[in-house]
């Protein structure tokens, strides 16, 4: 039992949501300048945002709020480009998971050939070209959490996961949509009870056993 929650503990820690650190920043950050709650709900949760609201998000220099900004899916591109301009790398982190950034800006920020916190949270966006993201992952740029994250991670790295990765990063590969059915039923065969508790969420469980019942029952 204690297992499993240092095991949900740190699946909290490198969730496809922003880590809570940078939520909990930014509620403070902004109820302290008397910032609507309702506005800073939206943000947290990557809500829809005007472009006044994002322009004066903008101007707060907090790096928590920077970061949430930059990874808001409705945050206007001329705004994501002005903080393709920021130094911190935090900034960098929410701008390149954004799946609203132009590509060509996410891709800038690799770093060819070694690890960087920026070039996992980078297989992470869905719109890395395939070749990239075998490159990068080959390359030993990325863990094993970011990949498994990605819906369009391809069919022969989702098999390298589950063969070489953690089982942080296998729980992941579970609730990935487009989770291969061979992988579907390795996972059941294997009845590792977080895996399992990670997969029932997946629509891609839902749909294959659906598949399953429907074959067994003509």
């Amino acid at each position: 039992m204690k297992l499993l929650t240092l095991a949900t503990m740190l699946l909290a820690l490198t969730s496809c949501n922003e880590p809570p650190l940078y939520e909990s920043r930014a509620r403070t950050t902004l109820h302290d300048k008397g910032t609507d709650p309702e506005l800073i709900e939206r943000l947290v949760t990557k809500g829809p945002l005007s472009a006044k609201e994002a322009e004066a998000l903008l101007a707060d220099a907090s790096i928590p709020v920077l970061h949430l900004l930059a990874s808001n899916p409705t945050t206007p591109q001329p705004i994501l480009l002005q903080l393709a301009k920021h130094k911190n790398f935090e900034v960098t982190t929410g701008l390149v998971i954004n799946p609203a950034t132009p590509i060509d800006i996410v891709l800038s920020f690799r770093t060819p050939g070694k690890y960087t916190t920026v070039n996992d949270a980078i297989i992470r966006n869905p719109n890395v070209p395939d070749k990239v993201f075998v490159e990068m992952f080959d390359g030993r740029e990325t863990g094993y959490v970011s990949p498994a994250l990605n819906p369009r991670c391809p069919p022969d790295i989702q098999w390298r996961i589950y063969r070489e990765g953690e089982h942080i990063a296998q729980v992941w590969l579970a609730a990935n949509p487009n989770l291969q059915p061979a992988l579907i039923e390795r996972f059941e065969a294997d009845n590792d009870p977080l895996v399992i508790q990670y997969l029932r969420t997946n629509p891609a469980y839902r749909t294959h056993t659906e598949s399953q019942r429907r074959k067994e029952a003509r």
